[in-house]
């Protein structure tokens, strides 16, 4: 080619689609006082001196320049320029298509009650197996006092560098926890030793799940699946349906149930 056969000189590729072509050359002829109506368009900056830009013309008038100051003449036919043309137009479209990052949507999974111990052993299986190779966006609710105990538990699953993990964020509303969520997990804290008195802890039972149940009536998707896990995990599934909450969406983890029931019976 030209420019490998002469060092000296440069060639700038400027490639534009057929959208960006008309306001781009009606710019650069305006800023020039250039007038043009073809592609394509072709001029010469003499850079090192700090000269403008000189007005070449075409396709044409370029051979003819390069002919007439580097004593180099085309050999190319039309149809290989018109060859190159798409070759450079379909180089454009690839490389523009690959430059628009295509949307994540991540599997939103809210922790309601993250603050319980149970949370530390949970968390990771959701990247390791429950969830493997999906983006995950983890919502982790709690009491507003357990705030800065939940940024601890989001800072730890940063620190692990988790590649599914898509965003950590921490709440202490429950309306906001549980919107959009596509999976919610309820960590029940409710056992003998928070509440001795059984009387107490099935009021407080009813309390804590007549809340849950709120939040999810109003702000749960329809198709959003509810997997509670504690020691009144059955109570709690029955509650919720009690107050409004589609059984079809609710799950229950028994086997804390399962395993007090065989210590009894050994």
């Amino acid at each position: 080619t030209c420019q490998s056969t002469y060092q000296i000189l440069k060639v700038h590729k400027i490639v534009l689609s057929e959208g960006e072509w008309s306001e781009w050359l009606k710019k650069t002829c305006s800023n020039h006082g250039w007038k043009h109506s073809s592609s394509p368009l072709v001029w010469r900056e003499l850079v090192d001196r700090g000269g403008a830009g000189t007005y070449l013309g075409g396709w044409d008038d370029f051979k003819k320049m390069a002919e007439h100051w580097y004593n180099y003449k085309d050999r190319l036919d039309d149809g290989i320029v018109k060859d190159i043309s798409s070759e450079n137009k379909t180089g454009y479209d690839m490389d523009k298509a690959a430059s628009v990052k295509t949307p994540i949507t991540p599997t939103r999974v809210s922790v309601i009650g993250a603050a319980q111990p149970i949370a530390y052993q949970l968390l990771p299986l959701l990247f390791d197996s429950c969830f493997k190779d999906t983006n995950l966006a983890i919502v982790l609710q709690d009491v507003a006092d357990h705030v800065q105990l939940l940024e601890g538990i989001k800072m730890e699953l940063e620190d692990c560098s988790y590649g599914e993990l898509h965003s950590i964020l921490v709440t202490h509303c429950m309306k906001n926890a549980v919107s959009n969520a596509d999976y919610i997990v309820v960590l029940d804290p409710l056992d003998n030793n928070s509440h001795p008195d059984r009387f107490q802890l099935l009021k407080s039972a009813s309390l804590l799940y007549k809340d849950i149940a709120g939040a999810l009536t109003v702000a749960m998707k329809p198709d959003a699946k509810i997997v509670i896990n504690g020691y009144k995990a059955c109570l709690g599934g029955m509650l919720l349906k009690h107050h409004g909450v589609k059984s079809d969406n609710i799950s229950v983890v028994v086997t804390l149930d399962e395993q007090r029931m065989r210590a009894k019976t050994c």
